[in-house]
């Protein structure tokens, strides 16, 4: 078959496992004994563009054709395909396959392997051309396109638990760039003492604002942690266990609880409190988790509360550049410097009009005025 779809969750190993048998290929062609092919390899979003940008379109005022990406790489490999023989192509689409886009494949993909265009132009595409498809699930795919390519399945149950190799693999990262205070055995028992129960008791028993995956919300954990030990060895020279296990608590919080609805907040309180009590004794009874953080100048608990800073009108600023600091946006604002600061990602969720734009532009005007 020429066409290939890796189908499974985000962070399952699918472009892992293309980049892999692509280095393998190519290592493999080096030796000229061998029956190996050199694998030239062409990687794009389908759902980034719209389907002219793809495809191609004819310009409504000058009735000029114009190439798209997809029909612009098609013509490249024919050409090359002409002028080195011997080597493999990959059309690599990263990106959910539906019927809006991926049914201009289905001639490519059978054994016509013609590429038809809007403008009635067809490119034959030649032998060693492949394409491969990078999908999370097949619900809006067409039987038409699935039954004519090959699959294959990865499911992150082979993968230790599916967050095991990624957190493993992290934490063995950050011991390389930070050789003092982060203590990989220890790292490693909290997870294990904590991350199981915790994600099966998230899946079970908690509403999420929107799905995730349990990769990610280790490898947040992880980022979250890091970031505190950070700043943490700004003010002192080593850290103490106990210190350590109250950043793990606040990592743990806002990683595993942070995506949770309002409505499950209290339960997952309660529940996370039993659990990470394991790890840190200390946890005080009548504050919720979520209002808890880390003072790295005392090495003691505080609220959010507790950091709020003082805030005096000036008539000179403008009505809707006015930012009143609370406990929430406090909360906030850190978790977003904390995050950024060891160059992690960050998604900002929430209804319309709860304040994420403001709070975004207070953020980086703040940050970029301190020189941060």
């Amino acid at each position: 078959r020429h066409g290939v779809m890796t189908v499974g969750q985000t962070m399952t190993g699918k472009s892992v496992l293309l980049k892999t048998l692509f280095t393998a290929l190519n290592k493999g062609a080096e030796d000229t004994s061998t029956h190996y092919r050199h694998v030239v390899s062409y990687s794009l979003n389908p759902k980034s563009v719209s389907l002219g940008e793809l495809y191609g379109e004819v310009n409504p005022i000058t009735q000029e054709w114009h190439d798209g990406i997809l029909s612009k790489l098609a013509r490249n490999v024919v050409e090359e395909a002409t002028a080195f023989p011997d080597e493999k192509r990959w059309l690599v689409f990263d990106g959910p396959v539906d019927t809006i886009w991926s049914e201009n494949l289905n001639t490519v993909l059978d054994d016509n392997r013609m590429l038809c265009l809007v403008n009635g132009e067809r490119i034959k595409m030649p032998g060693c051309a492949s394409f491969i498809f990078e999908v999370q699930d097949l619900k809006v795919a067409s039987p038409a396109t699935v039954s004519r390519c090959g699959m294959v399945f990865l499911e992150p149950y082979y993968l230790d638990g599916g967050w095991r190799p990624a957190a493993l693999s992290y934490i063995q990262r950050t011991q390389l760039e930070i050789s003092t205070g982060w203590d990989t055995d220890c790292v490693v028992q909290h997870l294990e003492a904590t991350m199981p129960m915790g994600l099966r008791y998230l899946r079970r028993d908690c509403k999420e604002w929107m799905p995730s995956v349990d990769v990610q919300v280790a490898l947040s954990l992880l980022a979250l942690l890091k970031s505190l030990l950070m700043v943490h060895f700004k003010t002192h020279d080593s850290v103490t266990k106990e210190a350590f296990s109250m950043m793990y608590v606040v990592a743990f919080t806002w990683s595993v609880g942070a995506n949770i609805a309002d409505t499950s907040r209290q339960r997952f309180d309660e529940f996370a409190k039993g659990l990470l009590r394991a790890v840190c004794k200390g946890i005080p009874e009548n504050i919720s988790l979520h209002d808890l953080s880390y003072d790295a100048a005392t090495c003691q608990w505080v609220t959010w509360a507790d950091l709020v800073p003082s805030w005096e009108y000036s008539e000179s600023l403008n009505f809707f550049d006015i930012v009143i600091p609370t406990p929430e946006t406090v909360c906030y604002c850190t978790l977003l410097q904390r995050v950024t600061a060891v160059k992690g990602n960050v998604l900002l969720s929430g209804p319309t009009g709860v304040g994420k734009s403001i709070m975004m532009q207070s953020f980086l005007f703040d940050t970029l005025k301190a020189g941060n």
